[in-house]
């Protein structure tokens, strides 16, 4: 709250708002930052550049019905880009690979070593997959978190090693993953949460996609209808379940899978699966 404050209102290191502004609505924009400092600096900028609650009260409501945060804050998209820019194509690739895990879960360094080690033909003892963690971790892209008393490195402790990335930076990871048309992607990541099917996966002829990973993530509402999706360069499939239900029907369309190497199962709800 101190920051945003302070950059939307930097009067002198007097951190207060105006008496006329509402604190909740203050509050819930704060919240929406979610505690990403660069967020609450740039946000807090853009909204000071015009100190009316009205403008805030719109934005709020537009962040409510679906608009993200980075399109609102100008120019937070460009900085968190240009973060970016700077990392070498292999580390690029790293990081947009995190998008593809459910949004604000665990991450497990050993998923993430098995994926690589066929992507990009690093060992599979995983040193250069946690090399290129730490990086990513030093950019500030990553937070590495290990929960094994007495460890301070992720090398040689996968088990007990785990990567969270915010939510801001899963949305860019996204973003960056989603530029090429779907058929074209490196990458497809897929959300059927609430109902929400794409408008082709119910057709008749479906698109055929040349993503190496396909990520597909569902809720308890998903009805469990797959689509006869054609992915036959497919080499890393994720299937993230959200449901308390310990029964599940694979997609048939893994059968076509010839250079299917790595399955990675989630469920986050179900105590069976893991």
């Amino acid at each position: 709250m101190k920051l945003f404050r302070h950059s939307a209102f930097p009067t002198d290191g007097d951190f207060t708002l105006d008496e006329d502004f509402d604190e909740d609505l203050v509050n819930e924009i704060v919240k929406r930052c979610g505690g990403f400092p660069l967020a609450l600096q740039v946000v807090g900028r853009s909204f000071g550049k015009i100190p009316d609650q009205r403008i805030w009260d719109s934005t709020l409501l537009e962040w409510s019905e679906g608009q993200s945060v980075l399109e609102s804050g100008e120019g937070l998209l460009d900085c968190l880009q240009s973060s970016l820019a700077s990392l070498n194509d292999k580390l690029k690739e790293c990081f947009m690979d995190l998008g593809s895990f459910p949004e604000d879960k665990k991450i497990p360094v050993t998923a993430l070593i098995d994926m690589w080690a066929e992507l990009y033909k690093l060992d599979k003892n995983g040193v250069h997959a946690s090399s290129r963690l730490i990086k990513l971790s030093l950019q500030n892209l990553v937070k590495l978190v290990v929960t094994r008393k007495g460890a301070t490195e992720v090398e040689g402790c996968y088990d007990d090693a785990f990567v969270l990335q915010h939510d801001l930076l899963r949305e860019l990871a996204i973003r960056q993953s989603s530029q090429e048309p779907m058929e074209e992607r490196k990458r497809l990541i897929l959300d059927l949460s609430g109902y929400k099917l794409l408008d082709w996966w119910t057709e008749e002829k479906q698109p055929c996609i040349k993503a190496r990973l396909l990520s597909i993530s569902t809720d308890e509402m998903f009805s469990s209808s797959w689509c006869d999706m054609q992915a036959p360069e497919v080499e890393v499939l994720m299937l993230n379940f959200q449901t308390r239900e310990s029964n599940y029907t694979l997609p048939e369309f893994m059968k076509r899978m010839d250079k299917l190497k790595v399955l990675v199962l989630t469920s986050y709800g179900s105590p069976f699966l893991s």
